[in-house]
């Protein structure tokens, strides 16, 4: 009891200090619940942000030099063009036991017609392969295989959302839309674990780079492995 009236008189002579002492201890334990819950937010909105790509996926995008190179300023745009792709698969498995691979190209933005009505949507080439990388499912028919890929046959897989404005409630499987004008086999109904609001539409990568990319330009490139070894060089 002694003690407990020491404290209590010590705490009535010194208010102000008192007062200060304990907001401040309440202070740095609010503050250090802020920042927890901040960076388990974080952490998780990144997560969400890739959920839908499967474990060890790799995308590879071009971007810019950080130094001066040959004569060459810092700061200088580098692109993928289509004669890197086999030379970058085969660097990659040098390095890498590389399970699927597919280099894209992008056209945002495209436009798709079936008899009187219209949709926008993000034109994607891609090699078979991609649906295991960007865990895509497939709800009706099948996705792109290695004979449209060959071929370059002008096939298209669409999204469910995409299938409702073009083809309204009809089954769009087997039916052909126009892309940019030309016409496309839709051969299956994709779905994904991201729900775009504008989901993309996929084509083979062979046709994609024979009508729409006579640059040879390439967004970027994916794959999945499992890294087995290093290189000094790569």
């Amino acid at each position: 009891m002694e003690t407990l009236k020491e404290i209590l008189d010590a705490l009535k002579a010194n208010r102000l200090r008192s007062f200060l002492t304990g907001f401040a201890i309440v202070w740095g334990i609010f503050m250090l619940i802020l920042l927890l819950a901040a960076g388990n937010g974080f952490k998780n909105g990144m997560e969400s942000n890739f959920f839908y790509m499967a474990k060890n996926t790799v995308m590879l995008y071009p971007g810019r030099t950080t130094m001066p190179y040959a004569g060459f300023q810092k700061g200088r745009q580098l692109n993928f063009k289509a004669e890197d792709i086999d030379y970058m698969e085969m660097e990659i498995r040098r390095i890498a036991k590389v399970e699927q691979y597919t280099p894209i190209f992008n056209i945002w933005n495209d436009t798709l017609t079936y008899k009187r009505e219209n949709d926008v949507s993000s034109l994607c080439g891609v090699r078979p392969g991609y649906e295991v990388m960007r865990s895509l499912s497939i709800e009706r028919g099948r996705f792109l295989n290695e004979v449209d890929e060959r071929n370059h046959n002008k096939v298209v897989l669409i999204h469910p959302k995409t299938e409702k404005n073009l083809f309204k409630g009809e089954d769009g499987v087997g039916k052909f839309i126009n892309i940019n004008n030309i016409p496309f086999k839709v051969v299956g109904i994709y779905t994904e674990k991201s729900e775009s609001w504008r989901p993309d539409v996929y084509i083979p990568f062979s046709t994609s780079q024979m009508i729409f990319n006579p640059s040879g330009l390439i967004t970027d490139i994916s794959f999945s492995s499992t890294i087995n070894k290093f290189s000094k060089k790569i």
